[in-house]
């Protein structure tokens, strides 16, 4: 199943690295991302988002 949403509140889930290129990214890429719809329920590949105003973005300390 596929599709896209033209507005929805979940979870992004992500990946990201330099050195894992087609490993857990796709080649090119240094990302890869999930999302979690627990409305719908639904959960799937992103292949490009736009956060809202005021979205927060939560990332490990270094």
């Amino acid at each position: 199943m596929s599709g896209a949403l033209a507005a929805a509140e979940g979870t992004l889930v992500g990946f990201f690295s330099k050195r894992h290129h087609g490993v857990f990214t796709h080649m090119g890429s240094n990302t890869h991302f999930h999302v979690v719809l627990p409305e719908r329920p639904l959960m799937g590949h992103v292949d490009a988002v736009t956060l809202a105003r005021g979205a927060r973005v939560l990332l490990p300390a270094r």
